[in-house]
């Protein structure tokens, strides 16, 4: 198999990424090092050219977000596996990867089996894609608020304590959503497009969600006081049933989205702006490493 390693040039001279890069050498793998986002993307093309079989990414979040607007729109045949070196991991998450031990991580990726997943086109100025969630409003500036030494700091655990902080001033936003049997107009605080389960460092926002089922899960959080929004949060995050009024919730195969004043979206951790932005969902486009409490419908089919 022929297979080459993408890793954050953020990490790749760290204890840890000396490990994975350590490991990528055993497997006989080239080793492409980023110095900026765009650079994942060029690695990821350049791997399609040379024909390989396997892309291993090592890193977060934005890093695989890179690799995938590098393989889209054609998506060829080439597997992508993760080793999770992020602060949120969250698309690792519902991949069921290893977060805990890099070493067994890394040699994982290398060698783990592989599913086709959804990606998510997301029209605006132009064509971008995700695998794992479209965050608007509340969600996307809480991403964007997190420095890089709050990270460094606090791990996942940044994302939280930033969202603390931004309850009494949070904007509001008059959005008007149409989906496959879904319409809504009001006003909110902020929008989810869910194609895996979590955001923001392992928040379940949409707990239900399956990366290969062919539909999102979109989460709508209508305008509310501070203190009904933190109670939401902290219901959310311990898996208590949702009161309607402060929640609405759907799956749909497509949605489009106008907004005044503009929404700002953080897809898979990339701040985007537009007043409109069209989802539509690609079924099973992506080859992705899982592992063994993954979220596939494919897994709960033949372990019900």
């Amino acid at each position: 198999m022929k297979s080459a390693l993408i890793i954050n040039g953020l990490v790749a001279d760290s204890i840890r990424g000396r490990k994975v890069r350590g490991m990528a050498e055993r497997f006989g793998a080239a080793i492409h090092v980023t110095q900026q986002a765009s650079d994942a993307t060029d690695f990821a093309r350049l791997a399609i050219g040379r024909g390989l079989d396997r892309v291993v990414v090592a890193g977060g979040d934005g890093t695989i977000h890179q690799v995938v607007q590098g393989l889209a729109p054609d998506f060829p045949a080439i597997d992508v596996c993760l080793v999770p070196m992020g602060t949120g991991n969250d698309l690792a998450r519902s991949l069921g990867l290893n977060l805990h031990d890099l070493g067994l991580a890394a040699e994982y990726a290398f060698r783990c089996e592989t599913a086709a997943v959804d990606v998510v086109q997301v029209e605006m100025d132009r064509s971008h894609y995700f695998v794992n969630a479209a965050s608007g409003g509340f969600g996307s500036s809480v991403t964007f608020d997190v420095t890089t030494d709050a990270k460094k700091t606090w791990g996942a655990f940044a994302y939280w304590f930033a969202a603390l902080g931004k309850f009494s001033q949070l904007p509001e936003y008059r959005v008007s959503l149409h989906a496959d049997d879904k319409d809504y107009e009001g006003s909110v605080v902020g929008v989810a497009v869910n194609n895996g389960r979590f955001v923001g460092g392992g928040f379940p926002i949409a707990s239900k969600a399956l990366l290969d089922d062919g539909q999102v899960s979109v989460t709508v959080v209508p305008s509310s006081t501070p203190l009904e929004l933190m109670g939401l949060a902290v219901d959310m995050a311990l898996g208590r049933p949702q009161n309607s009024q402060h929640l609405l919730a759907f799956r749909t195969t497509s949605l489009r989205l106008t907004s005044d004043p503009i929404m700002p979206f953080s897809l898979d951790g990339e701040l985007e702006r537009n007043s409109t932005q069209s989802f539509q969902l690609l079924p099973q486009r992506l080859r992705l490493g899982y592992g063994p409490t993954a979220a596939l419908k494919r897994l709960i089919q033949e372990n019900p």
